[in-house]
């Protein structure tokens, strides 16, 4: 059964499941608070990625932020990628181009390119790493009236799960992290030249890093 991995450790608590292959901190919590036993671990499988990271720490340690070959992120629903912008960065088309040319036809034939786009703002995960100047990718699948009737509801269930579009986007994914992470060449954080903004008759500014509110807004 696939699961988010906040919603498998809560499965295994409830007794909804009888076993479950997760990561930490989640793994770790039930071993040391609740005594579960943790029957299989293999360190060779282990990425030693980051997904996130502090604040306090991200100033500390500058080098990990302009070390990052690049960041692929979807969040608008499960259904089939259909759009990869450069969010831009000027030489994207470059790398992410080179990429998706080892993505199978079948799945690259679909996806439509923009470069080099303009960066992406909002709450999603990638947004935060292009305001710091990270190279970091939305991959943009089909809407399905996802926002307007199921985003964050009871009815974000999974009958709405198409799996050959979720084996789809799971072969696009792999794919583009693997090439990413194999290609001895750097990725360029230059930014092009942002269109005017036409509510200001200004031009448009790259997203700035906000700092994050830690009282839920009360001082």
């Amino acid at each position: 059964m696939p699961l988010q991995h906040p919603d498998g450790k809560t499965a295994l608590e409830k007794g909804g499941v009888d076993a479950w292959a997760g990561l930490d901190p989640y793994t770790a919590q039930l071993e040391v608070e609740k005594g579960y036993l943790l029957f299989f671990r293999n360190k060779k499988w282990n990425s030693y990625g980051i997904l996130n990271v502090r604040e306090s720490f991200a100033k500390d340690h500058p080098e990990i932020v302009k070390n990052i070959q690049a960041v692929f992120n979807q969040d608008n629903g499960t259904g089939r990628v259909v759009n990869l912008a450069g969010q831009g960065f000027l030489h994207s088309y470059e790398y992410l181009s080179r990429w998706m040319s080892k993505v199978p036809a079948w799945i690259r034939d679909s996806v439509k390119t923009t470069f080099p786009g303009t960066p992406g703002g909002g709450g999603s995960d990638f947004a935060s790493f292009i305001a710091a100047g990270a190279p970091a990718f939305s991959l943009g699948s089909l809407n399905w009236s996802y926002f307007s009737y199921t985003w964050h509801t009871n009815r974000d269930t999974y009958d709405k799960i198409i799996f050959d579009d979720l084996r789809n986007n799971a072969i696009l994914a792999a794919a583009l992290a693997y090439m990413a992470s194999e290609d001895p060449v750097k990725t360029s954080r230059e930014k092009s030249v942002l269109p005017l903004n036409l509510k200001t008759g200004q031009p448009s500014q790259w997203p700035a890093q906000v700092k994050s509110t830690r009282k839920g807004g009360v001082d």
